[in-house]
């Protein structure tokens, strides 16, 4: 069955094979509020997609080449997405078209939650669905 969710035309998240997920950001919102909103939503999302499937471990496609910066993700959504980022059923990252302040940002996520899973950084997505594959 394909999955497809999605928070608002923001973010998307689509199933590109059973247990990996293209998740592509279109829109962050830059006020505090909002932004905290959209985390929080986006939080929801995989939380359903993790109870829906037990024990499953999702690798994941992140394509943040539509995002020009993370300074417009207040300090409260990045404790959504760093609870995310932590989470046991959340496996390896590919990364995809993160400009450099992104790619920072992912880093110290990374590192904070102490990930024990394979984090990467691709140009397209075609590099990346190849190294999560080869990775299996």
């Amino acid at each position: 069955m394909h999955k497809k969710a999605s928070v608002g035309d923001s973010i998307i998240l689509e199933e590109i094979q059973p247990t990996i997920m293209a998740l592509r950001f279109y829109k962050l919102e830059k006020d505090p509020v909002l932004s905290a909103q959209q985390a929080q939503q986006f939080e929801k999302m995989i939380i359903e997609l993790y109870m829906s499937n037990p024990g499953a471990i999702f690798d994941y496609i992140i394509d943040g080449s539509r995002v020009s910066s993370s300074k417009s993700i207040s300090p409260q959504a990045r404790k959504f997405y760093k609870r995310v980022y932590g989470m046991p059923q959340t496996g390896r990252i590919a990364y995809v078209g993160l400009g450099a302040w992104l790619k920072l940002m992912t880093g110290i996520f990374s590192h904070v939650v102490n990930r024990k899973s394979p984090t990467q950084w691709f140009q397209d997505e075609a590099e990346a669905l190849a190294w999560l594959e080869e990775q299996s």
